[in-house]
């Protein structure tokens, strides 16, 4: 989402050179991802990006030289990679020569050339058609027989399966766009009983495209829909300027909208938890990342969220600001970031926010406050210091100070077994606890991008003081209470990329001593969120990159700067979600 792309920019760069060492000026360097951005490469053959955290693809255009290079990433907080790039002149492959790394991203990592390429970064040159490679020798005019003694029987078996891929994707290696498609099924595990497309894995369909406009910058849009439910749908679009620029400026939105079946198959129908027949989120962005100097940049802007059944027509502004100091330049190994922002959350925007990185679903899971309540708006004002410092490109140390002031504190509670509450038809309640004050610090210890495994660790010591709005211990226990908690929390993440067999893998692990549960309160507790990639070997590379996705996660939303800390937190007995399917990259 912007506010992370706006204060906690991974960075990558890199240089691109020719097969006899000659640096390549005027090469375009491009990102499709959670945003989108471009970059230009200088007389010394350097291109540098600025991120948001997500995942991404890159590409490289050159006139004059072969344009195959892919890799796929997903960038952490605040990360830095080095790429080393080789182009060959048209018609031989596109190489990466080497990968190095700063500041840490996850995952991420050097890519095999004979493997399906990888990375976060992709655009076009204008006008320019992406060249489409071809089969150097022709199924018809081999034996047609896979035999065990064959060396080359992969290889057989990818022409006879790329044929019919290629069609499904020619129709775009023409046109100046780059994109991705998904065909996901979804699932839960967890304590009720789902309903919508989570009732029997309904399919969903998930769409990606992106262009650039003139020089100045890029669109892209990215859809995705039910089919259980057609009018159950979520989209994005937006337009990110040249990060070359002073003024780097990017403007989006997003809409959802969540129905209910007109043949509810819920043992419990929906409608008699909820009357709304639909329910509409809105969301519009702006931000701007300005470079005053070298050693300065400002990064400002706003979100604007609407939500129908808030009631009214109330309009949730988030602006955000941060300053990032580097002293001895750009590049120096020491950075000072100083950030603020005041946040609004509605109840089950999770719903309706498009994931950083990650599958993207539609909102399928119903949400309503406990009976005699309404829905109150989380109000959350953060602020922190970090201070970090890269070593020797080996690994990266960061201290931070925040302090939080939250109202109207939202849980979210499912699998509730109580007189009066229902939690069939796969809703979840939502309520508010009261207001709370978190004050803390945090130190993360993270190794770079740019290698085959990666990994960070960040523990967190907060002391969380409750001004509880009503006694909902009978809930989710004794918590919250009047007076003061202390919490401790460690987060860690993992990533691996096996260029080899085409796989990548991506783990977060979040463990806390303040989980709140029904009957006990606060008490020790873990959250996951794994997602797998594994390409297929036996495709060829112009039959676009196919790649079997597996994502199980028992998180209730991602991560974003400036949310409470708490939201995570109280989230009781969130179920496991399970999702599955095929993406195709063209």
């Amino acid at each position: 989402m912007p506010q992370v792309a706006s204060l906690q920019q991974a960075r990558i760069a890199g240089t691109i050179r020719d097969d006899r060492g000659q640096a390549i000026e005027g090469a375009l360097v491009s990102a499709l991802g959670a945003t989108s951005s471009l970059a230009v490469t200088d007389v010394a053959g350097s291109f540098s990006l600025a991120l948001p955290p997500g995942e991404y693809q890159i590409r490289v255009h050159g006139d004059g030289y072969s344009s195959t290079f892919r890799e796929m990433v997903l960038l952490g907080a605040n990360a830095s990679i080095t790429r080393a790039i080789v182009l060959n002149r048209t018609g031989e492959r596109t190489v990466l020569a080497a990968g190095l790394g700063g500041r840490p991203s996850l995952p991420s990592g050097p890519a095999d050339p004979k493997a399906h390429p990888h990375s976060e970064q992709a655009w076009r040159l204008r006008h320019l058609k992406r060249t489409t490679l071809r089969d150097a020798t022709d199924l018809a005019g081999g034996s047609g027989v896979l035999g065990a003694d064959d060396p080359n029987g992969w290889e057989t078996v990818g022409r006879a399966l790329g044929s019919p891929a290629r069609l499904a994707t020619a129709f775009f290696a023409d046109l100046p766009i780059d994109g991705e498609f998904r065909l996901l099924t979804a699932g839960s595990v967890g304590p009720y009983t789902p309903a919508f497309d989570e009732l029997s894995g309904a399919g969903v369909a998930y769409l990606s495209v992106r262009s650039r406009i003139g020089s100045h910058g890029e669109w892209s849009a990215r859809g995705t829909m039910s089919s259980a439910d057609l009018s159950t749908w979520l989209v994005a679009g937006d337009y990110v300027a040249r990060p070359d620029n002073t003024h780097a400026f990017t403007l989006g939105m997003s809409y959802g909208s969540q129905g209910i079946p007109a043949v509810e198959r819920a043992p419990v129908p929906v409608s008699s938890v909820l009357t709304d027949r639909t329910r509409n989120a809105g969301q519009i962005y702006a931000f701007d990342r300005w470079r005053l100097a070298p050693s300065v940049l400002v990064d400002y802007g706003t979100r604007v969220d609407y939500y129908d059944y808030l009631g009214g027509k109330t309009l949730l502004w988030s602006p955000i600001v941060r300053l990032e100091l580097t002293p001895g330049g750009e590049a120096a190994p020491t950075a000072i970031r100083v950030s603020a922002s005041s946040r609004r959350d509605a109840p089950g925007s999770a719903e309706f926010t498009p994931p950083a990185a990650g599958p993207w679903m539609p909102p399928q899971r119903v949400f309503t406050p406990l009976p005699g309540d309404g829905f109150d708006v989380e109000r959350t004002d953060h602020a922190e210091v970090e201070i970090e410092h890269s070593f020797d490109d080996a690994y990266s140390v960061a201290v931070r100070r925040f302090a939080q002031r939250t109202g109207n504190q939202l849980a979210t509670l499912f699998g509730l077994d109580r007189p009066g509450l229902s939690t069939e038809g796969g809703h979840y309640y939502v309520a508010s606890m009261g207001d709370a004050t978190v004050d803390g610090w945090a130190l993360r210890l993270a190794t770079p991008d740019g290698q085959p495994f990666r990994g960070s660790i960040e523990y967190a010591l907060a002391s969380v003081e409750w001004a509880p709005a009503a006694d909902l211990s009978a809930l989710v226990g004794p918590l919250p209470h009047d007076g003061e908690d202390r919490v401790h929390d460690i987060t860690t993440s993992f990533g691996a990329d096996v260029p080899q067999t085409r796989t990548r893998l991506f783990l977060v692990y979040r463990i806390s001593t303040g989980f709140a549960t029904e009957d006990t309160g606060s008490a020790f507790g873990g959250r996951f969120d794994m997602q797998l990639n594994q390409g297929l070997p036996f495709l060829p590379s112009n039959a676009g990159q196919w790649e079997v996705l597996l994502s199980m996660r028992n998180t209730l939303r991602d991560p974003r700067f400036g949310m409470s800390m708490l939201d995570e937190l109280l989230a009781v007995s969130t179920p496991t979600r399970v999702v599955g399917g095929v993406q195709v990259k063209f």
